[in-house]
């Protein structure tokens, strides 16, 4: 911890009959911890002093000491001042007092006790000074500050942070913390924590960010300068359909609509869980176009949500079939024939077929059609006979047969 300096020195002081007179490098709230000596010539009866005290520029009296005659001679006293003190004399010129030393106590740091004019170091006023030093730790008060604000980088509009609040005690005494935390002209809470002598704690404290350019967290005195990035999203785009359990993607476009620049922290929410986060660096002005996976895991209708712009989905598993296959009886082999094939969706979302068309066993072609729920399609295929005498053509597992005749079967 470092220690304060209360630095002491003689001077002269105006308005004032010069007594013992010290000059002080300002302290809040002091005790003067004093030691007056009469003197050899006063020791047959007691000396009465005044002490004066130095505040705003000013000197005013404080008080009146006696110090006793023979056999004590000395006089040890503890004067506790309000207010910011910046110099203390005892005496004057016309009834001096003889030796006198004081000590500099700053009861919220004990550790700040300096002696008020050099002492030789001697048993006794060692002795003193450790006395002074016993007087200054039972006087002591906490002082619970803060000591730091922390609050995460590139915030962005609507989020939902964390402030870090680190309080330290500055006294060995310990004490219970009273700081209100405030957003703008808000109040966000108030830390009322107990705090060890000499320790520190941190404490969070949740804040939305506002939708402004900056704004300003403050603890007790300490505050801290915010700046916001502004980053919205213009535009979201994604598929009506999805098949549970498949990816689909989604279409984002971002834009930073405020004057400062960084990374954006769009939240990317699926039925009311945040799934992703989009962290896009983004300047000022500047629109950025960003893609996002998303999986549906059960089926049913389900709500996006990426920044403020939402949308629904609907999953779930179409079932795309074929149910006829329409071929001639007879085709020539060697010659071109006509094949359809109807297809039918009887799942509960549109989606794409998968349907391999094969003419003994080899696929001519894959269809590939999207079809709407309850919908129905027709393809026509065309293929080549083989020179053979039956030809079957199949749609997945639905087929038919074909009886071929050849060339010269047709001739005759």
């Amino acid at each position: 911890m470092e220690k304060k300096c209360c630095c002491v020195v003689r001077a002269r002081v105006p308005n004032v009959r010069l007594g013992h007179t010290y000059e002080l490098d300002p302290v809040e709230n002091p005790v003067i911890l004093a030691r007056l000596n009469a003197g050899p010539q006063k020791a047959h009866k007691n000396v009465r002093q005044q002490v004066w005290i130095k505040q705003n520029g000013q000197w005013r009296k404080h008080s009146t000491v006696r110090v006793p005659a023979f056999p004590e001679r000395t006089r040890d006293l503890a004067i506790a001042v309000e207010g910011t003190v910046t110099g203390v004399q005892f005496g004057s010129s016309k009834n001096p007092i003889n030796n006198s030393q004081i000590a500099i106590c700053d009861p919220f740091n004990p550790e700040t006790i300096q002696p008020g004019d050099p002492v030789d170091l001697q048993t006794e006023e060692l002795s003193w000074r450790e006395a002074a030093e016993s007087t200054c730790q039972r006087l002591a008060r906490p002082l619970v500050k803060v000591e730091g604000i922390g609050v995460p980088e590139d915030p962005n509009p609507g989020e939902v942070l964390e402030a870090q609040v680190t309080l330290v005690n500055l006294s060995p005494v310990k004490g219970t913390a009273d700081v209100a935390v405030t957003l703008d002209d808000t109040n966000l809470a108030t830390l009322s924590d107990e705090v060890l002598g000499e320790g520190s704690l941190t404490r969070s404290v949740r804040f939305t960010v506002p939708d402004r350019e900056s704004f300003q967290i403050c603890a007790g005195q300490e505050c801290v300068e915010i700046d916001v990035v502004r980053v919205g999203v213009e535009n979201l785009e994604h598929p009506r359909t999805a098949t549970t359990g498949r990816e689909v993607e989604v279409r984002v476009t971002l834009k930073n609509v405020g004057e400062t620049g960084g990374t954006s922290n769009v939240p990317v929410v699926l039925d009311g869980e945040r799934v992703s986060t989009i962290t896009e660096q983004v300047a000022p002005g500047e629109e950025k176009a960003v893609r996002v996976k998303l999986t549906m895991q059960t089926a049913g209708v389900h709500r996006v949500q990426v920044g403020r712009k939402t949308g629904t989905i609907r999953s779930g598993h179409p079932d795309v079939q074929p149910i006829s296959i329409d071929a001639p009886p007879v085709a020539t082999g060697g010659q071109e024939f006509q094949v359809a094939v109807r297809l039918i969706n009887t799942g509960n979302i549109s989606g794409s077929a998968n349907v391999a068309v094969t003419l003994n066993g080899e696929t001519v072609e894959t269809i590939t059609d999207r079809v709407g729920v309850g919908q129905s399609i027709t393809r026509e295929i065309e293929m080549m006979a083989p020179p053979m005498e039956q030809a079957t053509i199949c749609a997945d597992d639905l087929c038919t047969t074909v009886r071929l005749i050849q060339k010269e079967q047709v001739t005759q």
